[in-house]
């Protein structure tokens, strides 16, 4: 028969690599999980800490390995980091019929430097706890002289009695460059209930990740509607962000939150392929992420409303790329629709190019616009490609939230061959 107990034990500290030990380390069942603490006790400061171990079982059998972060990942002497491994999935235990429990970890730290650097000087506050979403309102700022690029955040969430439960981390939107004076308010979101403190910490990198920053105001919000699906009243909300560069842009993402619930958010690219990527906390919705130079992308999203929710949108930010490639417009004919249902429309058009070689099309967006020119509905399509000299007529499904009184094909190419999708 298994040996199965709780095993609870204190490390003594370990040395590996200089001075940075795991001095800590509770496990809260047979099998896991394990929470641990690490602290770098020597002189200088130890980047990209990270924790690698064999789990046992009681027979000495090797069952599998850790690889974690600590959070922080970089430390200041005398400062202490945690980690957490998981529980071994009971699926891969079941195959193991030589396994005896209660297992065991045998943790290591070590610190072989790292591409993150302390953010010395931005300073974190937890603003709002959310116990029905389980997750923390976060203010940072940059109080120090430096500009700081990627600033990621990790927290770790306490219980009542002072023990580590959990390790979050996210990425801040607006980040990628993150000037002196500068703050940003966002979310944590963890799995547990929150029933004790949280603490943050950030860490940032060295090169930006993104050359464009637009202003926020340039997301202008078109249509919305308020809907009941599988998971709940459901807020679905469709608008432009314009370029207002003189450069065609890609990878254009933004982010957007509920007023009444900032750990509500939604972020995607823009010039939206329809609705996708739902999670718990709103999620992803993907699109091509161009945006023609002096034009507008199209965007839709959803986001969850409790019933004491409002239905005001705020933007958190713009950012994205200087295009590699040069955007042309391309001719569109023959646009036409028909309803499929009382809120979709099916739109069909001939794209054209009249270039003698292929074009590349990574913008082709169907809109419907409804009163005073405002956007009502959007479906955007990626990966087309256009025969030197040819057409190519497409067609789409695009939801409408609103009225619409006409349509509108936008389509843009750059000159490249046909790729061609590796088997």
């Amino acid at each position: 028969m298994a040996n199965v107990r709780l095993l609870l034990f204190a490390v003594s500290p370990l040395l590996l690599l200089g001075a940075t030990c795991v001095t800590r380390v509770e496990q809260r069942g047979p099998t896991g999980p394990w929470v641990g603490e690490v602290t770098n006790t020597g002189p200088e400061p130890a980047l990209g800490v990270t924790v690698k171990g064999p789990v046992e079982d009681a027979d000495g059998t090797l069952v599998s390995g850790i690889f974690a972060e600590t959070c922080p990942v970089n430390l200041l002497p005398g400062q202490k980091s945690y980690f957490i491994k998981p529980a071994v999935p009971d699926a891969t235990l079941s195959g193991r019929p030589d396994i005896t429990l209660p297992l065991r970890l045998t943790p290591f730290a070590f610190a072989p430097g790292s591409i993150s650097l302390f953010a010395d000087g931005v300073n974190l506050r937890v603003l709002a706890t959310y116990k029905e979403r389980n997750a923390v309102l976060v203010e940072m700022r940059n109080d120090s002289p430096n500009t700081y690029y990627r600033v990621e955040v990790c927290a770790v969430l306490f219980g009542p009695s002072g023990e580590a439960l959990e390790i979050a981390s996210t990425r801040p939107f607006l980040t990628s460059t993150f000037k002196p004076g500068e703050m940003r308010v966002f979310p944590v979101a963890f799995t547990s209930s929150i029933d004790g403190p949280v603490q943050v910490f950030a860490d940032s990198f060295v090169n930006p990740d993104a050359d464009v920053i637009l202003d926020p105001s340039l997301l202008v919000l078109g249509a919305s509607r308020v809907v009941e699906t599988e998971r709940g009243r459901e807020l679905q909300v469709v608008g432009e962000v314009e370029n207002n560069t003189a450069a065609d842009l890609e990878f254009v993402r933004y982010q957007v939150y509920l007023e009444t619930s900032p750990a509500v958010r939604a972020t995607g690219r823009v010039a939206s392929i329809g609705w996708s990527g739902w999670s718990q906390w709103g999620g992803f919705f993907d699109g091509t992420g161009f945006i023609p130079a002096g034009q507008k992308a199209p965007v839709a999203f959803s986001l969850l409303l409790d019933k004491n929710d409002s239905t005001r949108v705020e933007v958190a930010g713009v950012e994205g790329f200087t295009s590699q490639f040069e955007l042309s417009p391309l001719p569109v004919k023959n646009v036409t629709n028909r309803r499929l249902g009382a809120d979709s429309v099916e739109v069909t058009a001939t794209l054209n190019n009249p270039r003698n070689e292929g074009m590349q099309v990574p913008y082709a967006c169907f809109n419907l616009r409804g009163n005073n020119d405002r956007l009502v509905g959007t479906s955007c399509r990626r990966n087309e490609w256009i025969e030197p000299n040819g057409a190519l007529t497409l067609s789409q499904k695009v939801t409408e939230l609103a009225p619409m009184h006409s349509v509108e094909v936008v389509v843009y190419g750059y000159p490249g061959a046909k790729i061609v999708p590796v088997p």
